[in-house]
């Protein structure tokens, strides 16, 4: 059946269009609702959006995760009838943060462990929040609401008001706000000193003051409030990424790299997200050789298809033969089996590279990579390898007979099978034994293993 046109649906004319959407409401108490919120007077809607925000302030009823779906239902209609009201910018904004005033009721009677109520509020009322706040040309008021809204968050689903805000005030009511927010953690610092940072009450005012600095793009404020917010701790790596990455997206890309410099060389956390921004700092910068070292060195620690297509771009064909010499040297070196080089061989070297690599490490292969393992078989027989690929099979087989796990038998029994067939293709089986011999030593090694040799009969 085709798909839905507007065209054809208006086709139809109002009469029947209308008989249909009755008729449907008749059945979906879902669409019956959302037709009585389209249908209904301004004044009327208002009123029904008044009368569900504050009844869901009074709920009792506990809604479980059966019946979650329910309740989410009643707050998705709640939030798409608010913004279907024709009402003034000033009072739309006002009902988002009555709905926001909710939360605590909302969530002391429901299990939202699947994270579906959340997301209405993170996401759907924030959406609202800020076209409401866009059409509205009080700009101090609004901010005097997300300050009062900003204020409690016991359950983390106000947490993007903050960044709502930065995209309808202006910049210098925004610094007001980050001003307010600062003289609060201030305060409370001098009050109570704690080596917990993050049990200190002055934490969530730096940390709202570091959300907004964020938002305009103030590279020294969002350091600065986020260095408050650790108290006594030292950045980590991904603390240095986050204020780097600020820098950059502002504009000052040499501070940005100078920012990256304080990660400490035994810092691992994040260093894919450091490296890729190290990259793209570099590009700004207009530094190609450093990028192209930078890319090099990614692909020398971790050859693919991905890594490859990136350097490519930045090198010369002569230069790239080297590279690709000096990485599968070192590979060949190493009498450990890495499957991201094996992997690689295959898809962008030859076959014969990849057998070779294989061949030498049989005795490495870990059965237990049962993720990866398969699709390198698979790719051994395309490319008409099948002793390469039963060779794969096996380890896999003697992993799971090996675990003695009999569920999983069946997967082993398939493996076999599938052996049984690339069999009859392998001419030479070279210093390997034949899958007759192999075979034969599985009866010989798991001759007990009666579940699994029912599965083979």
């Amino acid at each position: 059946m085709k798909k839905l046109s507007k065209q054809k649906l208006k086709a139809l004319g109002v009469d029947r269009l209308a008989d249909m959407l009755f008729e449907i409401a008749d059945k979906d108490e879902a669409v019956e609702k959302r037709l009585l919120i389209a249908t209904a007077s301004d004044s009327d809607r208002l009123a029904k959006v008044r009368s569900q925000i504050s009844g869901l302030k009074r709920t009792k009823k506990f809604y479980d995760w059966r019946s979650i779906d329910k309740l989410s239902e009643k707050i998705e209609l709640l939030i798409e009838a608010i913004g279907q009201l024709d009402v003034p910018a000033k009072k739309g904004f006002q009902l988002v943060v009555s709905f926001y005033e909710t939360d605590n009721a909302v969530y002391g009677n429901c299990d939202d462990s699947s994270g579906i109520i959340g997301d209405l509020y993170k996401y759907d009322a924030r959406n609202l929040l800020i076209r409401f706040g866009s059409q509205c040309d009080d700009k101090p008021w609004l901010a005097e609401q997300i300050f009062q809204l900003s204020q409690t968050d016991d359950y983390g689903v106000r947490n993007g008001i903050l960044s709502a805000a930065c995209e309808f005030l202006p910049e210098s009511e925004t610094r007001k706000l980050i001003g307010r927010y600062c003289e609060l953690g201030a305060e409370l610092d001098e009050k109570e000193d704690t080596d917990d940072q993050w049990s200190r009450p002055s934490c969530r005012y730096w940390t709202a003051a570091e959300e907004l600095a964020a938002g305009i793009g103030d590279g020294p404020l969002y350091e600065m409030t986020k260095k408050e917010a650790w108290g006594k701790a030292d950045f980590n790596a991904a603390a240095w990424n986050e204020i780097a990455e600020l820098y950059l997206k502002s504009g000052n890309a040499k501070t940005a790299l100078k920012k990256l410099d304080n990660i400490q060389s035994d810092d691992h956390f994040k260093s894919y997200e450091t490296e890729k921004l190290r990259i793209a700092i570099h590009r700004e910068l207009g530094n190609s050789k450093e990028v192209a070292a930078i890319l090099r060195r990614k692909f020398l620690r971790s050859p693919s298809s991905k890594t490859f297509a990136e350097l490519a771009d930045v090198m010369t064909k002569s230069t790239l033969k080297l590279v690709i010499k000096e990485m599968t040297t070192k590979f060949n070196d190493s009498p450990d089996l890495d499957l991201s080089f094996l992997e690689f061989a295959l898809s962008d070297l030859d076959l014969k590279t990849a057998e070779r690599y294989l061949f030498e490490r049989v005795e490495k292969i870990d059965g237990e990579r049962y993720y990866k393992l398969p699709d390198l078989a698979k790719e051994f027989v395309t490319q008409d390898s099948p002793l390469a690929a039963t060779l794969i099979l096996r380890a896999l087989s003697d992993s799971i007979l090996a675990r003695g796990v009999s569920k999983n038998y069946k997967i082993a029994v398939g493996y076999i099978r599938r052996m049984d067939v690339l069999a009859k293709s392998v001419s030479d089986w070279r210093q390997f034994e034949d899958h007759s011999v192999y075979v034969a030593g599985l009866r010989e090694n798991h001759a007990r293993k009666s579940a699994f040799w029912s599965k083979m009969k």
